[in-house]
């Protein structure tokens, strides 16, 4: 069999797998705006092949073309985007598709004076925000494709641990967790995001701690003015990171970044040492320490209420 009509046989199969997948809702437009941006490869794939199959000796090495044509799908399926990610206004922002919802509620006890959260997530949407009903300090609505997150609770020393896990390393682009947490406790939490996508708007949160170990994703971080101090250590990769800053909120920031993109917008930020501070940091009823080791292309931190940073900047 030539090359030739090899790679244009992995092609139509290639190409019908991905209408299947399409179809059944696996995947969306999202898909095709990534292999969109990737059409260059396929030339590259092309042209590889015309010059191996031209040569006697190097005419196997031919057969790379059809194996990187198949590793753009491959990547543009993994990597593309589903549309109207960030509907958060409802509890079931994700309705397409075939998936399962769980449940439940933390209610503590009359001697819980402390809520701290553990979630662990491979992918997919990550929600956080206050909420919680009435005798309630933590809601979730977790929606999942396959095998159900486990979640586990205990009580000890006035402290109510609660852990989140996804059962697999593999999830869902639309997999959606949601928590909604009550204000009647100082919260700790810890957040193993993996590739998923996050938006944690602890506004109504007296938010203590924040640990936050992400890959390459997008991230929107609001801080909230209920705790007069908060400590967040943020690790990971190549990411857009968008932190807004409550009004009247001392901020100190200490990176280790490789920034294609900073902004600070509306903070006066001044170098103190090895951080950045915003002026009079002291002697600000609220202060916000953040601590930012990664590799991120965009960094955007805001005071609340400012104008809209704009993408296209």
């Amino acid at each position: 069999m030539s090359v030739g009509k090899f790679r244009t046989g992995v092609i139509l199969i290639a190409l019908g797998v991905v209408l299947l997948l399409h179809t059944t809702d696996v995947i969306d437009f999202g898909f095709w705006q990534t292999l969109f941006k990737l059409w260059p490869i396929l030339l590259i794939a092309i042209g590889l092949e015309k010059i191996f199959s031209a040569t006697a000796n190097l005419k196997p090495l031919a057969y790379i073309s059809p194996i990187l044509i198949v590793a753009v799908v491959i990547w543009a399926a993994v990597a593309g985007e589903r549309g109207g990610y960030w509907i958060i206004d409802d509890d079931d922002p994700d309705r397409s598709g075939s998936s399962d919802i769980y449940t439940w509620t933390e209610e503590g006890s009359s001697s819980t004076e402390r809520l701290d959260i553990k979630l662990k997530k491979a992918g997919g949407r990550i929600v956080v925000r206050d909420g919680a009903a009435t005798g309630s300090l933590l809601e979730g609505r977790l929606r999942y494709w396959g095998s159900r997150p486990t979640v586990d609770s205990d009580e000890t020393a006035s402290t109510l641990e609660v852990q989140i896990k996804d059962r697999s390393s593999i999830a869902s682009k639309r997999d959606t967790w949601i928590l909604k947490i009550a204000d009647r406790v100082p919260v700790t939490m810890e957040v193993d995001g993996g590739g998923a996508r996050m938006r944690l708007d602890y506004t109504g949160i007296r938010l203590e701690e924040l640990t936050l170990d992400a890959g390459a994703v997008d991230i929107d971080l609001t801080f909230g003015s209920l705790s007069p101090l908060v400590k967040c250590v943020i690790e990971c990769a190549a990411a857009t990171l968008d932190i807004t800053i409550p009004a009247g909120a001392g901020v100190s920031i200490e990176r280790e970044t490789a920034l294609s993109h900073f902004s600070a917008s509306g903070l006066s930020l001044v170098e103190r040492g090895t951080a950045m501070e915003s002026p009079d940091f002291d002697a600000q009823p609220v202060k916000i320490n953040l601590r930012i080791d990664s590799g991120l292309s965009s960094l955007r931190i805001r005071r609340a209420g400012d104008v809209d940073f704009d993408p296209s900047t």
